[in-house]
């Protein structure tokens, strides 16, 4: 699996995010927001922005 960059930008809460996913080539995983020190995940199934806790 390998941390890529999907060249796309999204708002999410008002805030212009980079978005990543986790997978491969063929097979990609949960997409990713990152803005600031605030990191987004989006199930592909349910399309919804939830923030991750960090430390």
């Amino acid at each position: 699996m390998t941390l890529i960059y999907t060249g796309d930008t999204g708002m999410i809460e008002e805030c212009n995010c980079l978005i990543f996913t986790i997978g491969n080539k063929f097979v990609k995983e949960d997409y990713y927001g990152v803005c600031g020190n605030l990191i987004y995940v989006n199930g592909i199934v349910k399309d919804i922005w939830k923030q991750l806790e960090t430390e």
